[in-house]
């Protein structure tokens, strides 16, 4: 069976255990961070948000990094992390926020959120310090990123999602 056919197999499946077929009633975004640990298996921690609450996380490792292990391995992990959840909770994911660092460290995951999953990924520039008036444009900040729980990394991706979202008008 071709990949195409699973996710239509996987949709229809969704589509009969409810009993709603219209539109999302609630619109949830996720936020992901990793932490990488040399030569060990890394986590990762996505946080899941409607427009007022904090409502979930979930917590996983991905495969250590190594020249034997291909970036793909590690994005369809992130990727199959969604859509269990997705498909567990009967939810539609709408935008998913992720430091510039995890985007450049796997570039091939914001084409396959986009195209697997219908995510729109919202990849967030960062520095490691506070916000000046002289900052140009959305930049985020990250005052102490590196003090922060996991969670509250993924927590704080999410937040930003939202605001940008909200701020630009990106209501599906």
């Amino acid at each position: 069976m071709s990949e195409q056919q699973q996710r239509r197999k996987r949709e229809r499946d969704i589509n009969e255990g409810t009993s709603w077929s219209g539109r999302s009633l609630t619109t949830i975004y996720a936020g992901i961070s990793v932490l990488h640990r040399d030569y060990e298996d890394s986590r990762a921690a996505i946080a899941f948000r409607n427009s007022a609450y904090l409502f979930d996380y979930i917590v996983f490792d991905l495969p250590a990094e190594s020249s034997n292990t291909p970036v793909h391995t590690i994005c369809n992990r992130i990727v199959s992390e969604l859509r269990t959840y997705s498909e567990k909770h009967k939810e539609k994911l709408v935008g998913l926020a992720m430091p510039l660092s995890l985007a450049d460290k796997y570039p091939p995951l914001c084409p396959q959120l986009w195209r697997e999953l219908d995510i729109l990924p919202l990849v967030l520039e960062h520095k490691e310090r506070a916000r000046a008036d002289a900052d140009q444009g959305e930049l985020a900040t990250f005052a102490s990123w590196n003090t922060k729980e996991l969670d509250e990394q993924a927590d704080s991706m999410v937040r930003k999602c939202l605001r940008y979202v909200s701020v630009v008008g990106l209501n599906p």
